[in-house]
């Protein structure tokens, strides 16, 4: 199957994998230039898990709520959102 993708960078990269990687990242060896693309073969690493875009998003989900920061934001979420002058003032702003 045949793929056209945008890299990090926005480039885009053309190049062949089968269905499975419909929805996940792939590291791909750039080979050639074309007018408005580059192509590409796809890396096969060995013994690699591939995981799609949903379990990606789940891992760093966790790991964002594993950070100390995260705790510390939600606190203030909620200290900020029982403020009853503060959401006065912002309804104010808002209109």
């Amino acid at each position: 199957m045949a793929y056209r993708k945008k890299s990090s960078e926005f480039i885009i990269v053309e190049f062949e994998g089968d269905e499975s990687l419909t929805g996940s990242f792939a590291d791909v060896e750039i080979i050639g230039a074309k007018n408005w693309a580059v192509t590409g073969k796809l890396i096969e690493k060995k013994g690699e898990i591939k995981m799609d875009t949903i379990s990606m998003a789940r891992e760093l989900g966790k790991l964002i709520q594993a950070d100390p920061r995260y705790d510390a934001y939600i606190k203030a979420k909620e200290t900020n959102d029982k403020d009853e002058e503060l959401q006065k003032l912002i309804a104010m702003i808002l209109q």
